[in-house]
């Protein structure tokens, strides 16, 4: 079982949780939000299934996280991606990956060197209309 830290628990971080959590192949080991409220939220929902996180290094810092799952504004997501591979993290990001190509292709070169995996996906590749 692979242990999953979410970063980010706003407006899409709940969907992931539970997608997360729901799979048998996956531990929800850790939710990181830098609002109160949001681990709050999260709290409510998972209670002491997991653990609750402001500080996103101490995310980086646990070796017992496999894959760091980014919930983020688009904005924050090239220094958390970062971040998580030159900790040796695998990464699973929603929405766009990057702001511009440039911090995507640096991205995409770390990983192969850190010999790690970045999965970036959008829930609507999966819509009938995508699809057709």
């Amino acid at each position: 079982m692979l242990n999953v830290a979410l970063v980010g628990f706003g407006y899409w971080g709940p969907n992931i949780a539970r997608n997360i959590n729901n799979n048998p192949n996956l531990n929800l080991h850790t939710i990181c939000d830098m609002i109160d409220e949001n681990l709050e939220k999260a709290h409510k929902i998972y209670a002491s299934s997991t653990n609750y996180e402001k500080d996103f290094n101490k995310v980086l810092e646990d070796k017992t996280i496999d894959i760091v799952a980014i919930a983020t504004q688009t904005s924050s997501h090239y220094y958390l991606i970062k971040q998580a591979l030159l900790a040796f993290k695998n990464v699973y990001v929603e929405k766009p990956f990057t702001a511009n190509l440039q911090e995507a292709q640096e991205l995409e070169e770390l990983a192969k060197k850190q010999n790690k995996i970045i999965h970036i996906d959008h829930i609507m590749i999966f819509h009938p209309a995508i699809k057709k």
